[in-house]
């Protein structure tokens, strides 16, 4: 693993998780912290909204700014259903 993520790095490649299997299981803050590397980017599924269809994308603040300049336009899938969003009995401050 150690390879990749310094491959990631000297290549300027966005490293990401995806967290979405281990369902915190592993860690409350993501699987990576128990291996011990900061990716830049973390998939998160279902688990954060006890099995509703929910979903978040977490990343390092760089890639948070550059995602900002990005426009969306239609239906995008899911839509976070009103159930989904009101199910979590505890809100992720910091990942």
């Amino acid at each position: 693993m150690a390879k990749s993520i310094s491959l990631c790095k000297e290549h300027g490649i966005v490293l990401i998780v995806d967290d979405v299997r281990a369902g915190f299981r592993i860690n409350l803050s993501g699987s990576n912290v128990a291996y011990g590397f900061t990716p830049d980017l973390i998939c998160f599924g279902k688990a954060i909204a006890n099995g509703y269809p929910l979903s978040a994308l977490v990343g390092n603040n760089d890639l948070k700014k550059a995602a900002e300049k990005v426009y969306f336009t239609g239906t995008q899938f899911f839509s976070a259903p009103p159930m989904a969003a009101q199910s979590n009995p505890f809100r992720i401050e910091e990942v």
